[in-house]
């Protein structure tokens, strides 16, 4: 149980030194506070409280205290006389200023203010005579320009000033030489400083510039010869900054979400980066030099133009563990076979590109998890592919595929295969026989016109889509893949659903939609953890009695059917959040013979939240038939609006 009160009978243990009350609803702290006069530490966050009691200045003793997710609009004048504080963080308050008392001098000891996400607009000339301040963070404030009296904090290193609304950093941010970790993230910053000075900055290891508008990094910049990481994604870039191989310490590069054209050679020299992010630009080749890079464990290059990979890529084969290629220009004589050598690759993302076959060198990929080839052109996969031992995910959707090598049924640790939007007529049963491990297996989008019955060999099976096929009949034996919580089956020509589906007891969603069903089988009310089920348009009259069992479903689209009523079974269904009945053939006058009490508290319980103001307003009206008209109107004009 939380509390609420904030318990008085702990102001009388005048020794007490620590208080941690954080996740409860304490609104206030009572004066009485002020008489533990030993205390160090006071953690009080995530707690609903709007005001502190004068005399917490009398905690002369405190170092830490911790107050963040609160209400808080101002913190006491009186925290001055807190001398030994060390730490103060009012993060996610109400706050307008930063709880910066005038006689700031006597907080000498405080090295760590932590103000994020309040209404502050501005920075107090004081906060320069905070001689220890080592991290300050006024993150999502109301901050317009990024201040020089934070430039005049001596001992500042880490300052985090994301999420406000500077368009510039000044020039005197030279001064800042003990500075480690810049954030200016989130701002409006077009331009950095392009000044001699910044050869000062020599102790700064991170720079976050992310989701600004800078279009130009001065040669400057190359001064920060300690820089770790430098991030920069999501500006307007158009090249990377002058002498970045100056920058030998780097670990960490992000230029994604840029305009860059080009990448110069001499990145190649950076042999510390182990992470390098050139996504979404406008790049037409990557330098070979990348591949000197021989630290690289990851490289994400999707989103871009290029057409031919490095051979030089290769020599990152003890150290790349992730490729990203996608959304490229690649065709088969630019993927070089030489690739095979990246024996550490642990997941290569090729999609979207205009490859219509894989080289058989890919068999040498022993540590690759992920794969993931859709969105090309492929019309056959070598019988290579049984050399990926560790392939846990395979994504082959959205190709020109018919068949499947029978090697595929090597991989013995495959959870994952994606099959949708090809053109095979019969999911190969070598597959199915050896794939023990498979939970997820998409093939919607074929040409499927049956499924084998040894399916049910695929014991592990958690998820199932045969969408958009041209299937009539369902195996029996699906029902022995006792697993499957999702089963998705609409756009076929399914007639009937075999009453062994029924017996999927850990079933959670069913999707029938734009099949030929005439009737439900008597048994589904026995999948009690079905909470979606979808059979619009099929040719459906009425619901099993059964139906009523289903007391787990939340989600139901009945829609586009045969029904002339509302059927009675869903009054038991009060746990439902969202219904679709319309364009059934349901007319204005209903029989009253069923409305009784158990319809009304039906309505009641599921309009509440769910149906709208339109009909709750109308509760008052004895007239069901009215009700039922109004409801009725209500789900062909409101809820099928999305249909």
């Amino acid at each position: 149980m939380k509390l609420t009160v904030f318990p008085g009978l702990i102001c009388d243990i005048f020794i007490l030194s620590n208080i941690s009350a954080t996740k409860n609803e304490i609104k206030e702290l009572p004066a009485e506070v002020g008489l533990l006069t030993a205390l160090q530490s006071l953690k009080l966050g995530k707690n609903r409280l709007i005001a502190l009691p004068p005399s917490i200045g009398n905690l002369t003793n405190l170092q830490v205290i911790s107050l963040e997710e609160n209400k808080l609009k101002e913190i006491p004048s009186q925290i001055e006389n807190c001398g030994s504080l060390r730490t103060i963080d009012v993060s996610h308050n109400n706050l307008r200023r930063l709880p910066i008392p005038r006689k700031i001098s006597r907080l000498k000891l405080l090295k760590e203010l932590r103000v994020a996400h309040n209404q502050i607009d501005s920075i107090p000339y004081t906060m320069s005579l905070l001689n220890n301040l080592k991290i300050l963070d006024v993150s999502s404030n109301h901050l317009t320009s990024f201040d020089t009296v934070l430039t005049d904090i001596p001992q500042l290193v880490v300052l985090n000033f994301a999420k406000n609304a500077a368009t510039e950093l000044p020039v005197e941010i030279a001064k800042m030489t003990n500075l480690r970790e810049l954030s200016v993230q989130g701002n409006q910053i077009r331009s950095i400083p392009d000044i001699a000075a910044l050869f000062q900055l020599t102790n700064l290891e991170v720079l976050y510039l992310r989701y600004n508008q800078v279009t130009f990094l001065p040669g400057s910049i190359s001064k920060f010869t300690n820089l770790r990481e430098l991030d920069c994604a999501y500006n307007s870039l158009v090249d990377t900054p002058p002498d970045i191989r100056e920058l030998k310490r780097l670990k960490r590069i992000d230029f994604s979400h840029n305009s860059l054209r080009g990448i110069p050679p001499d990145i190649g020299t950076l042999e510390e980066v182990e992470y390098l992010d050139l996504s979404y630009n406008q790049l037409q080749e990557l330098p070979r030099e990348v591949g000197f890079m021989t630290s690289l464990q990851s490289l994400d290059f999707s989103n871009n133009q290029i057409v031919f990979l490095p051979v030089e890529l290769e020599a990152l084969e003890t150290s790349l563990t992730l490729l990203s290629a996608d959304n490229n220009a690649i065709t088969d004589p630019t993927l070089p076979v030489e690739l095979g050598n990246l024996r550490n690759l642990e997941r290569f993302d090729l999609s979207s590109n205009l490859l219509s076959r894989l080289p058989s060198s890919i068999k040498r990929l022993e540590s690759l998890v992920y794969f993931n080839v859709n969105s090309n052109r492929l019309t056959t996969i070598p019988p290579e592919v049984k050399g990926l031992k560790s392939l846990i995910e395979l994504h082959l959707k959205d190709n020109l595929l018919i068949s499947m090598p029978p090697e595929i049924g090597s991989l013995s640790s495959l959870t994952t295969l994606s099959l949708d939007g090809n053109q095979f007529m019969s999911i190969p049963t070598t597959m199915i026989f050896q794939l023990f491990t498979l939970e997820k297996l998409e093939a919607g989008d074929n040409r499927l016109r049956s499924v084998s019955p040894s399916i049910s060999q695929l014991s592990c099976l958690t998820l199932l889509s045969l969408k958009n096929n041209n299937l009539r009949v369902l195996p029996r034996e699906l029902g022995r893949c006792t697993g499957l919580k999702t089963l998705s089956l609409n756009a076929n020509d399914i007639i009937a659903i075999p009453d062994q589906l029924c017996g999927l007891a850990r079933l959670r969603r069913l999707t029938l939609d734009k099949n030929g069903l005439c009737f439900l089988p008597d048994t589904i009310g026995c999948l009690v953890n079905l909470r979606s089920l979808r059979f619009r348009d099929n040719l459906i009259m009425r619901l099993p009695p059964s139906f009523s069992s289903l007391t787990s479903l939340r989600e139901l689209d009945m829609s586009k059917n045969k029904f002339t009523n509302i059927p009675q079974s869903l009054l038991d269904l009060t746990g439902l959040t969202r219904l679709r009945c319309g364009h059934n053939p349901i007319p204005y006058s209903l029989s009253t013979s069923w409305i009784e009490d158990d319809v009304r508290k039906f309505l009641t319980n599921y309009t509440y939240e769910t149906i709208g103001k339109r009909i709750s307003a109308m509760w008052n009206n004895n007239n069901r038939a009215e009700v039922f008209r109004a409801w009725r109107i209500f789900v062909q004009d409101q809820w099928t609006s999305e249909d």
